[in-house]
């Protein structure tokens, strides 16, 4: 029934957006047209919005042609070509639209679709930075701190200014890790500062921005543990990993919260499964972006590793979850492939007790030289213990006589 109603609104819409493009000079509809290929994209329907933008572009409409770049981009609704989507993106951009300067500085900051050229890239930024866009002022700030000109510090953070008094969450929370990171205030000024990085956050996480959120629950474990969790909470269910872990963690020992092993393996499995996404802008924006801010940030991948040992251990002691060795060694050898020592060193003693595992001490040598390679101290002297124990005992030395 759900699936009838949804399919009768979609029809309804398409209808009605063909009278009314039926009703407005050709030339006139074009932008409506756009917004209806936004619509279909933004719902998955990438065939049905590659039609309308290639049609669009085809009879000149800027803001189409930099949106099927998008799509060749990405290779949404048709084959992935950075050529084509290099030259759709050109020719957006010599007419204006901010968001294909976007692109096309992305593409030449990466050598797709023509060679790397970190100049062209950066007048391309600037140009959509001046023209108001957000994105490009974040994206700008970030490219100037890597080649590290002359003033880049300054330049950087006005960008962010510009795009954090906009209302820019990313940009707010950026400019407030800025002043956070920033070790070199002189200490009259250094409340002052903190007031700025606290409202910068708070005007970001109110906007749903989920690592600002988690920036605050940090700042206020020792002061606020409630406000803390309050927004703990907040940035576990924006999908911040980080958060999700420190979550799954205080539900397991019972911090703050009421222990709850079965919650905690909720948070543990989420954050354990958590992969790269993009962040894409909000929804309903007329010109597309290809780029965007991966979710998974500085630090986040050890948050995965550190949730999948968390999460095997509960496996190996039945905590909230049903006793599965077998699904702990899984969980310890994904971590262990990602170079996380201490999952290794974990599937190392598996396999020398044969729990969830065959026992094989091959295995168990492999798993922790695995643990020494990745810079795991402790598994050292457990590896020059087994490597005796395998060589077994030194024949006794002989002597003529």
């Amino acid at each position: 029934m759900k699936l009838l109603l949804k399919t009768g609104l979609f029809l309804c819409f398409g209808l009605a957006v063909l009278v009314i493009l039926a009703l407005v000079p050709l030339q006139a509809s074009y932008p409506l047209k756009n917004q209806a290929g936004v619509w279909l994209y933004e719902r998955g329907h990438h065939a049905a919005a590659f039609a309308i933008f290639q049609n669009l572009a085809t009879f000149g409409h800027a803001p189409s042609a930099n949106n099927q770049g998008v799509m060749v981009n990405l290779g949404l609704g048709t084959k992935q070509r950075f050529g084509e989507a290099f030259a759709l993106y050109e020719r957006a951009a010599e007419a204006g639209v901010l968001a294909a300067k976007y692109n096309l500085a992305r593409l030449y900051e990466r050598g797709l679709g023509s060679l790397q050229d970190l100049d062209k890239a950066e007048v391309l930024l600037a140009e959509a930075a001046e023209g108001g866009d957000p994105f490009a002022r974040i994206t700008l700030a970030r490219l100037v701190e890597q080649r590290q000109a002359s003033g880049w510090q300054a330049r950087k953070e006005a960008l962010l200014r510009q795009a954090a008094d906009a209302g820019n969450p990313e940009a707010q929370y950026a400019l407030g890790m800025l002043f956070y990171l920033d070790d070199k205030v002189p200490v009259a000024e250094q409340a002052e500062r903190s007031e700025a990085i606290m409202a910068w956050w708070q005007d970001a996480a109110l906007q749903d921005h989920g690592p600002a959120q988690a920036s605050l629950a940090s700042v206020f474990q020792e002061s606020d543990p409630v406000q803390a969790l309050h927004w703990l909470r907040r940035a576990a269910d924006n999908g911040i990993v980080s958060a999700q872990l420190g979550l799954a963690q205080r539900l397991a020992e019972g911090k703050d919260l009421p222990q709850d092993h079965e919650a905690a393996v909720a948070w543990y499995r989420k954050v354990a499964e958590a992969a790269e996404e993009p962040v894409r802008p909000p929804l309903g924006w007329p010109d597309l972006y290809a780029y965007h801010h991966p979710r998974l940030r500085p630090g986040e991948w050890q948050a995965v590793q550190i949730a999948r040992v968390e999460l095997a251990e509960l496996h190996l002691a039945g905590l909230g979850v049903a006793k599965d060795p077998a699904r702990a060694a899984a969980l310890f050898q994904d971590a262990a492939e990602s170079g996380w020592g201490r999952a290794a060193v974990n599937l190392a003693e598996l396999f020398r007790k044969g729990e969830g595992v065959p026992r094989d001490l091959t295995q168990t040598r492999r798993w922790l030289r695995a643990a020494v390679e990745a810079g795991y101290q402790p598994a050292l002297p457990q590896l020059e213990a087994l490597e005796a124990e395998l060589e077994g005992p030194k024949p006794a030395a002989r002597t003529d006589g």
